[in-house]
């Protein structure tokens, strides 16, 4: 879908589906974005599977430079098995180009929690929302397999927290159970993508 002016919505998924339709992805662009895509060559990766694709974006950083974007839109529902994810996720992200920034949105209902070690290479910060359940513990294993990082997590938050959702009982906390990542070392990218695409 595209409106001029608006930007652009990209969809993939199943054509006929029932209930909330809950086996399909997107990625909405603004006017910006929906130029950076252009820029980057109008390039839609939506054949991988019903629950991820993949837009390819060129965007400049404060100097000028450009910077490839690979932007993934991934929803792993509770039927799907973590191999099965990580085989598609994998084959998803083959699709970039060399060179390119890896940026990956994901709806796992997974919340992944902080840093518990100081060593480098551990995909969480130091201010995530602490929260972790079983599958935040399992996509932290498959971010770090894949030397990606969730980039909310080395950001201080606002003293509320920050969260994807909010418990509907009583005391109403916030999860984060959706998350960005990138590729470790392009923590500097990921605020420049925040800021404009």
């Amino acid at each position: 879908m595209e409106r001029q002016g608006l930007g652009k919505v990209f969809l993939a998924g199943k054509q006929n589906q029932s209930g909330r339709g809950r086996l399909g992805v997107g990625i909405a662009l603004g006017e910006i974005g929906f130029q950076a895509w252009v820029d980057g060559g109008s390039l839609v990766y939506d054949n991988v599977g019903p629950c991820v694709m993949a837009v390819r974006l060129l965007v400049e950083d404060e100097n000028g430079d450009e910077i490839d974007i690979h932007l993934v839109s991934i929803y792993r529902h509770s039927d799907w098995e973590w191999d099965g994810f990580e085989e598609v996720l994998d084959e998803c992200i083959s699709c970039k180009k060399q060179g390119d920034v890896v940026v990956i949105g994901a709806d796992c209902n997974a919340s992944i929690g902080v840093r518990e070690t100081q060593g480098r290479g551990e995909p969480c910060g130091r201010f995530g929302n602490c929260r972790r359940n079983d599958a935040g513990s399992k996509l932290r294993l498959v971010l770090a397999a894949r030397s990606l990082v969730a980039p909310s997590a080395f950001f201080k938050r606002r003293r509320d927290g920050y969260g994807t959702w909010r418990s509907m009982a009583p005391p109403f906390r916030l999860h984060q159970l959706d998350h960005f990542s990138v590729t470790l070392g392009t923590l500097r990218e990921s605020q420049i993508v925040g800021a404009g695409v």
